[in-house]
């Protein structure tokens, strides 16, 4: 058992990818749907909502918030409904939001005390340091890119001049 692998389904950011890319289908065939099989897709989604939540996943709440409040105005402007099933709908989305913004350790932390964790701040560093590295990785070849499999041989090019970030990315 010590062999076992921490994270069976790999990175929690791999985890919270697959959730928000196959959310809004789960919810589009909840909506087309009757009856049970609404049902269920309705479950699925929640489920899948869960597990985002475990992922504590900043960029895959921000994501499926995003594409949940582009999807919702949509639905609400063109939608049949009436004034007040609308606002029902909206103050729904609002719920949710909160109880997934709850739910995810940093951003319920970032909500309460206003301010980042010291382990997020660390996080946020790195990958602003992440993307300044992949912005000067880009500046030095950018019209064919660095070649497959040629970037962890680049990137210590610049990896003196990062303020932050991590040795073996």
């Amino acid at each position: 058992w010590s062999t076992r692998n921490g994270a069976p389904f790999g990175h929690s950011t791999y985890t919270a990818g697959a959730v928000v890319l196959f959310l809004p289908w789960m919810v589009l065939q909840a909506w087309f749907a009757r009856g049970r099989t609404r049902v269920l897709w309705l479950i699925v989604s929640g489920l899948a909502l869960l597990v985002l939540a475990s992922t504590s996943s900043r960029g895959g709440v921000l994501a499926v918030a995003g594409t949940g409040a582009a999807a919702a105005g949509v639905a609400v402007v063109l939608g049949p409904w009436s004034r007040q099933r609308k606002l029902l709908f909206g103050a729904g989305a609002l719920a949710l939001g909160a109880v997934v913004v709850l739910t995810n350790p940093r951003l319920r932390e970032l909500v309460l005390q206003r301010e980042w964790s010291e382990g997020a701040r660390e996080s946020n560093r790195q990958r602003q340091a992440m993307l300044e590295a992949g912005w000067k990785l880009g500046l030095a070849r950018p019209l064919l890119g660095w070649g497959p499999g040629s970037v962890p041989l680049a990137y210590p090019q610049v990896r003196a001049e990062l303020d932050g970030g991590t040795e073996n990315i």
